[in-house]
């Protein structure tokens, strides 16, 4: 997906447009700790407690994106199909 983003990009805004999308992929990755630290000290006054809470309410979280990621690989091998089939057309 990240390549037909960039390539789809005008050539001389490539290097932008990918650290644009490096920068939105990095920036929730790496604020995640810290917002798993703020929300344990919010629901249990950031001790044991705290953290348990905190895992229990973003389980659902992690269960939807389970879901997400199970309906999406039922997809992907008529996915992979469909582009080696356009490469062979294309090669020709």
């Amino acid at each position: 997906m990240s390549d037909a983003v960039v390539e789809g990009a005008d050539p001389r805004l490539r290097g932008r447009t990918e650290s644009a999308r490096v920068i939105a992929q990095a920036a929730p990755q790496a604020s995640a700790p810290l917002m798993l630290g703020v929300l344990s000290s919010t629901l249990g006054g950031g001790g044991a407690e705290g953290l348990q809470l905190a895992f229990l309410v973003l389980l659902p979280l992690l269960a939807a994106s389970s879901v997400c990621l199970a309906i999406a690989g039922r997809h992907y091998p008529s996915e992979v199909a469909a582009v080696e089939e356009s490469e062979v057309v294309e090669g020709a």
